[in-house]
């Protein structure tokens, strides 16, 4: 087999993996935990791999990384990897910092050696495949496939999907995003697998639905509202503005307490108007912040920090829930500024090329930006793969890609 076939034969191969088991686990760790583990070391050996190999060919893809709209966020994994010299743990952040920039510089490396559909069709196949044993998992051993509840002060399994991943909204942020794939696959490069495409997306559909995460709901809502008013047209625009409209009216006629109470879990509206207690952790984090503004705590710092203000806050939280905030608090206010920088150039560089698809993924990580601290939260998770699938495909204009592909 020749070089030209194998090395993107083995990125493919590579890539699925790598993508597959970022976001599962293998058996169930306690909330918050940073030991390391057999499943851990599994996952840094296939991230430590996936980098070496893509450094081999670092003379194909390198440049990307002082590409000018990509040169941000090379900047904030400088600053990442300084951080863990004086992190609380420094074996937890350069790990943690290896598993993200490892999964970018495989999308790099990917990028040059496989086609776009290509990619995303891996991708979306990695994030099908977690869902469907996240559902199996569900109903054939529910003390691991389900979300713990609190109930008469023990952890019972509760009805929320979590299958295996960690979490209800981390497999609910996976199979939200292969529902965007799906999408930009069937509409704008209009792939001819369109069999596979219908059953993955129900079954992406069914752990969303099943996972009940609101956030990842909403950011799916938002990117596909980003391609229908991405083309602003009379009809659109009157659209938009009646639906501005019914909101505000809604706002004034409906008893707000009530309808927050109906759509939290609890019952309580309160869980709405604290953010599901962000609202206690969020003062904490800013106090935090103006104690080391600059340099932060160290990249992952937060799992070691936070839970010491356990009861100022209610409860253990490992991470920010907020991704500007997360990363404000690990890595500091230079890291924030590069972020920003990224994420505006990639808006500035979609909208000229009106690259509508890159604008739905801008869209989904921005929503979930809010209230869950991304691609920042320390180990690889969904959203550096997300961030990974930004940087890496080039800008290419939507209405134009349809129509290449009839």
């Amino acid at each position: 087999m020749s070089m030209r076939v194998s090395v993107p034969l083995l990125v493919k191969i590579l890539l699925f993996a790598v993508v597959f088991i970022t976001p599962t686990i293998f058996r169930t760790r306690d909330y918050g935990s940073d030991s390391i583990d057999f499943q851990v070391l599994i996952k840094l050996a296939l991230w430590a791999g996936a980098f070496g190999f893509s450094a081999i060919f670092i003379q194909k893809w390198g440049r990307q990384l002082f590409q000018y709209d990509n040169l941000p966020l090379t900047c904030i994994f400088a600053l990442m990897a300084i951080s863990c010299v004086y992190a609380p743990s420094f074996v937890y952040s350069a790990g943690a910092v290896l598993s993200v920039i490892s999964v970018v510089t495989l999308f790099y490396f990917a990028q040059r050696v496989l086609d776009d559909e290509t990619i995303l069709w891996t991708v979306f196949g990695a994030f099908t495949t977690v869902s469907a044993l996240s559902i199996i998992v569900y109903f054939v051993n529910p003390s691991f496939g389900r979300m713990e509840v609190w109930v008469n002060g023990s952890l019972v399994p509760g009805n929320r999907l979590s299958g295996i991943t960690a979490t209800a909204n981390a497999i609910g942020y996976l199979s939200a995003l292969a529902l965007m794939l799906s999408f930009i696959l069937g509409y704008f490069y209009k792939t001819a697998k369109t069999k596979p495409l219908y059953v993955f997306a129900f079954i992406n559909f069914i752990a969303l639905m099943m996972s009940n995460s609101r956030t990842s709901m909403g950011a799916l809502v938002v990117a596909l509202a980003v391609v229908f008013f991405a083309r602003f047209t009379s009809l659109r625009l009157s659209i938009l503005f009646t639906a501005i409209a019914l909101l505000a009216f809604g706002t004034l006629a409906i008893d707000i307490e009530w309808l927050l109470s109906q759509i939290s879990r609890s019952g309580n509206a309160d869980e709405i108007l604290t953010g599901t207690g962000r609202a206690y952790i969020w003062p904490v984090v800013m106090d935090l912040i103006s104690q080391r503004p600059f340099t932060g705590w160290g990249y992952g710092s937060s799992s070691f920090i936070l839970p010491n203000f356990s009861a100022e806050i209610g409860h253990v939280p490992p991470h920010a829930h907020n991704a500007l905030l997360q990363l404000w608090l690990t890595v500091g206010f230079f890291a924030v500024l590069a972020y920003i920088v990224l994420f505006l150039a990639k808006v500035f560089y979609s909208f000229k090329v009106q690259d509508h698809a890159k604008l739905m993924m801008l869209a989904f990580l921005f929503a979930t930006s809010f209230t869950e601290s991304s691609v920042w939260l320390g180990v690889a998770q969904n959203p550096a793969i997300l961030l990974a699938l930004i940087v890496c495909l080039p800008y290419r204009n939507s209405m134009e890609l349809r129509t290449k592909n009839p």
